[in-house]
């Protein structure tokens, strides 16, 4: 069998070649520098009567930054993929190739409408279960958090009780001051006066007006203290409940796990000394809800490993070009060969009711969206070590490193 030697076609196959790429079911369309259409073929000039596109309109099929990626293109010989436009209810995923020395560029095109259709559906089904894992979080977590706000709850309500009393007895002592006002002002100074004098006196001492001017202030202070208590639970949960992903933003991670502790405090404080050593790293891009998301499930997980009086350690740092956190328990720790399934679907060790399998499976998704990586190490009897590296950059050309990672287990 004869091989010829691959590079520029023979002349012989110009008009093949030429008849293939006019008979291709895929649109293509070839541009010259200045944006003109110079050529359709048969794909492409199917789709301008499907969408009823003037000969004027024919680039609304093709990305709006199209001048920019021709010029691209053009100016370093290079190609242009993963472009994607959309017209009317169909989406077209493009590929442009400049002509080496040329001054034309050819888009190829597919349709992906279905790619995003299923697209769509795969991130509505996610969604779907990082909202489960959530409400699931929050209900294991339900009774540290009643109880952690009937606690400030109930001494508001008790001083609440005292401070209407003493309402009560201040008001029956303006009254009496009141009798005397009236007395002064209508000129008396008889005995009268006197006797509402120390009907005065005896009501203070009956309503215990020093204790009441002492006790005040600080039955309305606490009271103030656990309303704000209540008010910081209840916010924090509302933020972490809520439903889709919210926005991308720059985020202190810092500040991210000081207010998933405030959630998590409930249940870990019976169980184990928190140690917090946060350390001086940058804001990173990312979606902090999703990552409060990650901290819990890895916080709650640390409670369950931990039978009592254990100690979980959060620590952060910088290490160059990314910002690293390691959550670390004395619990009893994951056995080998439980350790290479953790972050599977639906895998859980746990009792009825008291996981879902699904944690740090969207736990180890929601790393990965953010082009970072998760590691642990575990020993049985001595405790868990769970390590999550995030670009500072968000994708990154280091985003993907893998630096210090030792002999860890790495997703």
């Amino acid at each position: 069998m004869n091989v010829h030697t691959i590079g520029l076609p023979p002349e012989d196959l110009y008009p093949e070649l030429v008849t293939f790429t006019h008979l291709n079911p895929s649109p293509v369309l070839v541009l010259d520098a200045s944006g003109h259409v110079r050529y359709l073929n048969l794909a492409a000039r199917e789709l301008q009567k499907e969408f009823a596109l003037a000969d004027t309109d024919i680039l609304k099929m093709l990305p709006t930054n199209i001048l920019e990626i021709m010029r691209q293109c053009l100016e370093s010989g290079t190609q242009a993929r993963r472009l994607e436009s959309q017209i009317q209810n169909r989406w077209f995923g493009w590929s442009a190739y400049g002509v080496p020395g040329g001054q034309t560029v050819y888009f190829h095109g597919a349709d992906i409408t279905g790619y995003k259709k299923a697209e769509k559906e795969q991130n509505e089904l996610r969604l779907k279960l990082v909202q489960n894992d959530k409400m699931a979080s929050i209900g294991q977590l339900a009774a540290g958090i009643a109880h952690e706000i009937n606690n400030p709850l109930s001494f508001v309500v008790l001083n609440l009780n005292h401070i209407s009393n003493y309402g009560r007895g201040l008001l029956s002592i303006v009254e009496q001051y009141d009798k005397v006002a009236t007395l002064i002002k209508a000129g008396s100074m008889s005995t009268e006066v006197e006797a509402a004098l120390a009907g005065v006196y005896d009501t203070k001492a009956q309503e215990e007006f020093e204790e009441i001017l002492d006790e005040l202030p600080s039955l309305l202070q606490e009271s103030q203290d656990g309303a704000e208590r209540i008010r910081a639970i209840v916010l924090n949960l509302k933020e972490f409940s809520h439903t889709g992903e919210g926005t991308q933003k720059d985020a202190d991670i810092n500040r991210c796990l000081q207010s998933t502790l405030k959630i998590v405090s409930y249940e870990l404080k019976y169980k184990a000394k928190v140690i917090e050593q946060y350390g001086d790293i940058p804001e990173i891009l990312c979606y902090p809800q999703e990552l409060n998301q990650v901290f819990m499930n890895l916080l709650v997980n640390a409670s369950h490993a931990i039978k009592q009086n254990g100690e979980i350690r959060i620590v952060t740092a910088r290490r160059d070009e990314q910002v690293v956190i390691e959550i670390s328990d004395t619990g009893c720790g994951i056995p080998p060969e439980n350790l290479s399934r953790i972050f599977e679907t639906f895998f859980t060790t746990k009792e009825v009711g008291k996981g879902t399998g699904l944690g740090l499976s969207i736990s180890s998704e929601i790393v990965k969206k953010h082009h970072g990586r998760i590691e642990v190490e575990s020993k049985v009897g001595i405790g868990t070590t769970f390590r999550i590296w995030l670009p500072i950059a968000h994708g990154g050309p280091r985003a993907t490193e893998n630096q210090h990672a030792g002999g860890h287990r790495k997703l």
